[in-house]
C-alpha cells in the first residue's frame, strides 16, 4: 500500500509542479494537467484503490492485502510521501548546489523533475531500482535547466548519494535488528 501510495504521490507532485515550470516553454496546455487532480484523489477512495493494488499484486503473482485502509489514513499517508518528496527534491537541490551554482528558484522545477524521473526509474521493470533509467530521465528533465553535461554528472551523483543513503539507513537498521536476532 505504501509503495503504490509513494508512487501515487510522486505522480501528483509531477502533475502539480510541471504546469508552472513548463508554461513558459510551451503553450500553456500544460495546465490541463490540473484536470487529472481529481481523478488521484477519486483513485485512492479505498474500495477503488484496493482493487486496483490487488490487481496489481495479482500480476505479480503476489498475495493480495485483504485490509482496506480508511481513505483518511491513505491521505494522511499521501500527505507524508508528498512532503517527503518535496524534502528530498530540496536536499537535492542543495545537493546539486554544492558543486554547480544554481538560483534557488530551481527548487520548484526540481520537485517536478525528481519525482517524475523516481517514477519511470521504480516503474521501470527491465531494469534493477531503475538503473540509468531514472538517470536518463533525469538527465533529459535538468538539461532544460543546466548544460547537458553538468546533467548527467548530477544524475549520477544522485544516484551514488542515494545509495550512500540507502546503505546508511540498513547499517542503521541492521544494528538496530541485531538484538532481535541473537
Amino acid at each position: 500500500v505504501n509503495t503504490a501510495i509513494t508512487i501515487l504521490s510522486r505522480l501528483l507532485l509531477a502533475l502539480i509542479i510541471f504546469p508552472f515550470i513548463l508554461n513558459d516553454k510551451s503553450t500553456g496546455k500544460f495546465y490541463l494537467l490540473f484536470a487529472l487532480i481529481p481523478l488521484f484523489f477519486v483513485a485512492l477512495y479505498p474500495p477503488i484503490f484496493m482493487r486496483v493494488v490487488n490487481f496489481g499484486l495479482k500480476k505479480l503473482k503476489r498475495e493480495g492485502i485483504p485490509i482496506i485502509p480508511k481513505y483518511s489514513q491513505i491521505l494522511k499517508l499521501l500527505s507524508l510521501s508528498l512532503f517527503g518528496g518535496i524534502l528530498t527534491s530540496i536536499g537535492i537541490y542543495f545537493l546539486i548546489n554544492s558543486f554547480y551554482p544554481i538560483k534557488s528558484s530551481f527548487i520548484l522545477p526540481l520537485c517536478g523533475i525528481y519525482p517524475a524521473a523516481w517514477v519511470v526509474g521504480f516503474l521501470s521493470f527491465f531494469t534493477p531500482g531503475g538503473l540509468g533509467v531514472r538517470e536518463g530521465v533525469l538527465s533529459y528533465l535538468l538539461a532544460f535547466y543546466m548544460p547537458v553535461s553538468v546533467g548527467i554528472i548530477t544524475s549520477i551523483i544522485i544516484r551514488i548519494w542515494t545509495i550512500i543513503g540507502e546503505f546508511a539507513f540498513f547499517a542503521i537498521f541492521a544494528r538496530g535488528i541485531k538484538k532481535y536476532i541473537t
